[in-house]
């Protein structure tokens, strides 16, 4: 998958070890939004890039 290419939040989640239900707190929260330029999928998914994993600092159950 390329750095900047978009997934879906189960896909995120799953790479980022984060569940989906703690991204959605943490996107509507502000911090960690999804993608800017396309928040959504046609299905109404949160899209997140690729980059946001290693630049966000996910890692397991924490946000840095």
């Amino acid at each position: 998958m390329p750095n900047d290419a978009l997934m879906p939040i189960g896909v995120f989640a799953q790479r980022s070890g984060l569940t989906s239900s703690a991204l959605r707190f943490y996107a509507d929260s502000g911090l960690l939004p999804p993608c800017r330029g396309r928040p959504r999928s046609r299905d109404g998914y949160r899209l997140y890039s690729q980059r946001l994993t290693a630049r966000s600092g996910v890692r397991g159950d924490r946000v840095a």
